[in-house]
């Protein structure tokens, strides 16, 4: 996907509450909260680390038990409540918290 830090920042911020924020509507509360539900943390990232998805295909972060790498420790090191992506090797990150109510972006520039 090609965006900007401020569009994905937006897109954040809509899905930090719940689909609607400031007359923008991406999607019902019921939509976001069927997206947000069933967290599986089984599945392996591609270097290997565990992370977690919700039946919407939407990476969570929080606390784990026992991480089996630094990286993985890192990637989910006080981020708990958060969904979103880190872009695993990219550098950009797209970030929400509902319960904070905040979302967050960042692109990195010269990727290609």
């Amino acid at each position: 996907m090609y965006s900007t830090a401020q569009c994905l920042g937006k897109l954040a911020n809509i899905m930090a509450n719940q689909g609607t924020y400031d007359n923008r509507t991406l999607m019902t509360t019921d939509q976001w909260k069927k997206s947000h539900a069933g967290i599986d943390t089984q599945r392996e990232s591609m270097f290997g680390n565990r992370t977690s998805f919700t039946d919407g295909g939407i990476q969570t972060f929080g606390k784990l038990e026992e991480p089996i790498s630094t990286f993985e420790h890192a990637q989910n090191l006080n981020l708990e409540g958060f969904y979103g992506s880190v872009g695993e090797g990219g550098g950009s990150a797209i970030l929400w918290n509902p319960e904070l109510k905040i979302g967050f972006a960042y692109v990195t520039t010269d990727l290609m």
